[in-house]
C-alpha cells in the first residue's frame, strides 16, 4: 500500500470526464495492480501482446491470477462500491442498492470478482453465460434470480475496442434486462467507451485510465523510460484525444 506520494499532474480523465475515485485509490490501485503483475509494461518489441483486434499492445492487464488473493478481491470489491456511489447520483439515485436491482460481472473476466462486488455494494449477483446473444432453447442465458425489467450494473476488467460490451449489452436487452452503468477497472483509451456509448447509450465508467496509470508509474519511479515510450508510441497511433493529450502526444 502506497502512502503520503503526492501527484503533481492534473486531475485524472478519461474520455473527457473526471475519473470518479479518488487520486488516494487511483494511486493505491494502480500500484497493487503493478506490483503484482496484473498490468505490466514490457520493454522488447518482441514481447508484446496480441490482442483480439489483432493489435500488438507494450501493456496489458490480466487480473486472473488476483482470484486467488482474498485481500485484493475484497479491496476491488470495496472500491467499485465506491466508484458506484459515486456515479449513482448522475441516474438520480443517491445509493446503488436504489439504483441497481442486480450487479452482472461479464463472463469469464469478473466471475469470480463479482461475488465481493455484490456483497460490497449490497445488491444481488447474476451472471450471464458466456455467448448470451446465441443462447437458445431451455438454457437460462442469465444465472440466478432475476426479473424482466431490473436494472444491473455490469462490470468487467478492460474495455479496448467496445465489441464485447457492446453484445453483452444488446444480450442483456433481449431477455429483458436493463443495464443502467458499466464499470471497468481500466479504460484502455483506444476509443472503445465512446463506441459503447454511441452504439448502446450507455456510458463505461471506468476506475483507471491507462493514460492516468502510466503518468502515475512513471512519476513514482515504477517504469523506465522505454516502457513509457512504448506504450506514446502504441496510443500515437491507436489512442483517444484524451489519452494522447494527457500524455503530451
Amino acid at each position: 500500500k502506497i502512502t503520503g506520494t503526492k501527484l503533481t499532474r492534473k486531475k485524472s480523465m478519461s474520455q473527457g470526464r473526471e475519473l470518479l475515485l479518488s487520486e488516494g485509490q487511483q494511486l493505491e490501485l494502480t500500484m497493487q495492480l503493478h506490483e503484482r503483475g496484473y498490468f505490466g509494461i514490457v520493454e522488447d518489441e518482441a514481447d508484446y501482446i496480441t490482442l483480439k483486434s489483432e493489435r500488438r499492445s507494450p501493456h496489458y492487464l490480466d487480473m486472473r491470477k488476483g482470484i486467488s488473493f482474498e485481500p485484493f478481491r475484497e479491496m476491488l470489491g470495496d472500491m467499485m462500491e465506491d466508484l458506484a456511489h459515486a456515479r449513482v447520483p448522475a441516474s438520480g439515485f443517491d445509493y446503488a442498492h436504489e439504483a441497481y436491482a442486480r450487479v452482472a460481472g461479464t463472463p469469464e473476466a469478473m466471475t469470480s470478482y463479482i461475488p465481493d462486488i455484490s456483497r460490497a455494494i449490497g445488491v444481488p449477483l447474476v451472471q450471464p453465460r458466456v455467448d448470451l446473444v446465441k443462447i437458445s432453447g431451455n438454457k437460462t442465458p442469465v444465472l440466478g434470480e432475476w426479473n424482466v425489467g431490473d436494472n444491473l450494473a455490469a462490470v468487467d476488467d478492460v474495455v479496448t475496442d467496445g465489441k464485447s460490451k457492446i453484445d453483452l449489452i444488446n444480450g442483456l436487452r433481449g431477455v429483458g434486462l436493463r443495464v443502467l452503468d458499466y464499470f471497468v477497472v481500466l479504460d484502455r483509451e483506444e476509443g472503445g467507451a465512446g463506441e459503447v456509448q454511441e452504439a448502446t447509450g450507455i456510458e463505461i465508467v471506468p476506475m483507471l485510465s491507462l493514460s492516468n496509470m502510466v503518468l502515475t508509474l512513471s512519476e513514482v519511479g515504477a517504469i523506465n523510460g522505454v516502457q513509457r515510450s512504448n506504450v506514446v508510441e502504441y496510443l500515437s497511433e491507436y489512442g483517444d484525444p484524451v489519452a494522447k493529450e494527457a500524455l503530451g502526444i
